[in-house]
């Protein structure tokens, strides 16, 4: 493990308890992990009152920008290169990702190391390393999100089919 490696947690504020929960079994399970929780500039509450309530239902793609795209590229000002768990399999738009990949949105380079496994692959290793997982996958989430926009999955076939139900939207912002 690289001791000064920082893992950066978009923390909108939205998340499922079970990935809070998460989040601490990975900083006991590796003691000395540095994960920042980077957060928005406004809270829930304080996007609220600025937006309307349920941004993430009005308008979810100004949720997604203030919440996730605009803290990351605000980490990523202090980095060259950032390290992305995109896998190939996920979507029809994340199948032609690379390991390396130009990033223009953050003007960074966007390592994918996982871009190849597959779902069989992660929980493979998952099950080998015993490592902490969210146990929001054993209840049909293969892909976990913000609690309002996420649900289980209807299409196996599709990894990401529980994301923003009934919108015309498959990805945050940060992956385009």
């Amino acid at each position: 493990m690289k001791k000064d490696a920082v893992i950066v947690f978009l923390d909108t504020g939205l998340h499922f308890k079970e990935t809070y929960e998460t989040i601490e079994a990975v900083k006991e399970r590796y003691p000395g992990l540095q994960i920042m929780m980077k957060k928005p500039e406004l809270t829930v509450e304080q996007q609220a009152q600025e937006y309307g309530d349920k941004l993430w239902e009005t308008n979810p793609n100004l949720c997604c920008e203030m919440r996730k795209v605009i803290p990351l590229r605000e980490t990523l000002s202090a980095y060259p290169a950032w390290l992305s768990g995109l896998r190939r399999e996920q979507s029809e738009g994340r199948s032609k990702t690379n390991f390396l990949n130009k990033d223009d949105k953050f003007k960074s380079i966007k390592v994918c190391p996982l871009i190849h496994w597959t779902w069989k692959d992660i929980w493979r290793y998952v099950t080998k390393h015993d490592l902490p997982y969210n146990p929001l996958h054993d209840q049909g989430y293969p892909s976990i999100g913000c609690a309002p926009c996420t649900s289980p999955a209807f299409k196996m076939d599709d990894l990401r089919s529980g994301r923003w139900n009934g919108l015309n939207k498959t990805e945050c912002g940060l992956h385009e």
